[in-house]
């Protein structure tokens, strides 16, 4: 989807109101939360629905969210491919698993915000809402049960079609990342296809002009020392975009990713998802029940 055309629809979203998810009490037992906050740290996961404490919009105008943390430094040893297809495995191989998550926009007709929630069984069954700025309704969700794959939208119950698994994303996909991350980043899940890995392959054989560093930094989690690694990309083509991934050292799961472009006309165009994951949790199988057959 062009940028001017996200605009447009963007502004169908403003003075929207999300429904908040509620917390699901069949998800219990080890929970390990990993997300990062505005500092690089949370000692413990947000309450669901609460907002997140970054924003894109500061006083001074869009920004990327959030400075970085001035403990972040230049990481040689883990280069960006290793990491994204490290990312793209976790998802993989993903087991039981919760995530509260937050989106934050910014565009030239306004900005908004949205909080959701992530459910996972194994990668084959899982229930995820998400927020896509490319339709009317605020929340998408999306439904697993092991078997098959459905999408909700205000349209109804669809069927969602696998896309060939490639290793490099085309240019096309490339300069679409930064305005279209709210779906893409589940499309392992959504359309069998990894995309991390594929996004930094692409990047680095030079499509769209961008520029690939990462960096590291040792936060601390409930107490303890926990690595996270941030590539980022930065691109002076169509306009200029840049892109943080920002991924938790241990379980290799995105807990921030965020965006920054332009529109045809120039305006700036601004967002960012992060997520709080916990692990080893239970669910009640009946979350996965898709209501609506075909």
């Amino acid at each position: 989807m062009r940028p001017a055309i996200l605009v447009i629809l963007f502004g169908l979203l403003v003075g929207c109101s999300p429904s908040e998810p509620k917390q699901p009490e069949s998800t219990t037992g080890d929970s390990e939360p990993v997300q990062t906050s505005q500092n690089g740290t949370q000692e413990e996961p947000p309450e669901t629905g609460s907002d997140n404490p970054t924003d894109p919009v500061g006083p001074d105008g869009p920004v990327l969210v959030e400075n970085d943390p001035p403990d972040w430094k230049a990481e040689d040893g883990s280069p960006a491919q290793e990491l994204a297809d490290k990312v793209d495995d976790a998802f993989r191989n993903i087991g039981s698993a919760y995530a509260t998550t937050s989106t934050v926009y910014q565009v030239p007709a306004g900005k908004g915000r949205g909080p959701t929630e992530m459910k996972f069984s194994d990668s084959d069954t899982f229930v995820i809402d998400f927020f896509e700025p490319e339709t009317r309704a605020f929340r998408n969700r999306i439904i697993a049960d092991g078997t098959k794959t459905r999408r909700l939208t205000e349209g109804g119950w669809t069927q969602i079609e696998a896309r060939p698994d490639v290793s490099v994303l085309s240019e096309a996909d490339v300069e679409a990342f930064p305005t279209e991350f709210f779906y893409e980043i589940f499309a392992r899940f959504t359309e069998d296809r990894d995309v991390f890995g594929p996004l930094v392959s692409a990047w680095l054989l030079g499509r769209g002009g961008y520029d690939v560093t990462v960096e590291e930094s040792t936060q601390k989690v409930n107490n303890k020392d926990r690595q996270y690694y941030q590539i980022t990309a930065k691109t002076e083509e169509n306009g200029g975009a840049e892109v943080k991934i920002r991924i938790d050292g241990v379980r290799f799961v995105p807990v921030a990713v965020q965006a920054l472009a332009y529109s045809e006309s120039g305006s700036p165009i601004t967002g960012m998802w992060s997520a709080s994951w916990a692990f080893n949790g239970k669910h009640d199988p009946s979350e996965f029940e898709i209501p609506v057959e075909d």
